[in-house]
């Protein structure tokens, strides 16, 4: 199925290029968090993923840095999800990371309607409008 935004009268209207960066992103969600968890976790800090040049730089800190911005993009995806009703947060949420379409219990209209406002919703917390 062809996933494009309603062009006429529509305030939540993204360029395409930051509309694509935003549904890619929420795509990434399960790799953004098991990463974060992966970073944040004490018993399993490892290093050896952070590139270090001879005795140049912090990778403590860059690796503080990379914690804090996919925290950043986290919240930003739940606390946009949490602006959709709960009872379409689930199929919203679902066919916008895998895609392959939303639940039957609702009419498509009104999942695609919730679908980009929880895209513009994620790029306003993002602050990218």
């Amino acid at each position: 199925m062809r996933d494009y935004q309603r062009k006429k009268n529509n305030p939540y209207l993204l360029p395409h290029n930051l509309y694509m960066q935003v549904k890619y992103l929420i795509r990434d969600y399960d790799r953004i968090k098991s990463e974060y968890h992966d970073i944040v976790d004490i018993d399993g800090i490892s290093l050896s993923d952070v590139p270090i040049r001879a005795g140049v730089g912090d990778p403590t800190a860059r690796k503080a840095e990379k914690a804090d911005r996919l925290f950043d993009q986290l919240t930003a995806i739940e606390q946009a999800l949490i602006k959709v009703p709960p009872e379409y947060r689930k199929g919203v949420f679902d066919e916008a990371r895998y895609g392959g379409g939303f639940p039957i219990d609702a009419a498509i209209s009104t999942y695609k309607y919730w679908k980009h406002r929880f895209l513009y919703y994620v790029a306003e917390q993002l602050k990218f409008v």
